[in-house]
C-alpha cells in the first residue's frame, strides 16, 4: 500500500471522528437545552406557586378581618366556609404541583432520550466509517 492510499484512509479516519465528535457536541448541546428548559420552568412554576399562595393568603386575611369587624366568631359556618375554601385552594395546589412534576419528568425523558440517540449515532457513524475505510483498503488490494 502506497502513500496516497495511506493519506486517503487516514482522511477518511479523521472525517469520521471529526463527524463523530460533532454530533456527539450536538446532542450534548441538545440536553443541555432541554436542562436549562426544565430549570426555567421549575423556577417559573415556583414563582407562580408563591404568588397564588400570596394572593390566597392575602384574601383569606381579609375574610377573617371582614368577619371580626362584622361582628362574627370564628365558629360555625364562617369557619365552615373557610375550611372550605382552603381545601378547594390544598386541591388546586397539589394539582399544580402534580403538573408541574410531571414536566419535569417529561424534561428528564427529552433528555434522556437525547442522549440516547446521541450515543446510537455516534456508534452508527463510527461503524459506517470504519465500513467505508475497510472497503477503501480492500480496493487498493
Amino acid at each position: 500500500m502506497g502513500p496516497f492510499q495511506i493519506a486517503v484512509l487516514a482522511i477518511m479516519a479523521g472525517s469520521t471522528a471529526l463527524q463523530m465528535y460533532s454530533t456527539r457536541q450536538g446532542y450534548k448541546a441538545q440536553q443541555e437545552s432541554i436542562e436549562r428548559q426544565a430549570e426555567q420552568e421549575r423556577i417559573a412554576a415556583e414563582t407562580e406557586e408563591l404568588k397564588r399562595r400570596e394572593k390566597n393568603n392575602r384574601i383569606l386575611a381579609a375574610n377573617i378581618v371582614g368577619s371580626m369587624d362584622s361582628g362574627f366568631s370564628l365558629e360555625g359556618t364562617p369557619s365552615s366556609i373557610y375550611l372550605a375554601a382552603a381545601e378547594k385552594t390544598g386541591l388546586a395546589e397539589g394539582l399544580q404541583s402534580l403538573n408541574t412534576n410531571l414536566l419535569q419528568a417529561q424534561r428528564r425523558r427529552e433528555r434522556n432520550m437525547a442522549g440516547s440517540v446521541g450515543r446510537r449515532q455516534v456508534f452508527s457513524q463510527g461503524l459506517s466509517g470504519i465500513t467505508d475505510a475497510a472497503l477503501q483498503y480492500e480496493s487498493f488490494g
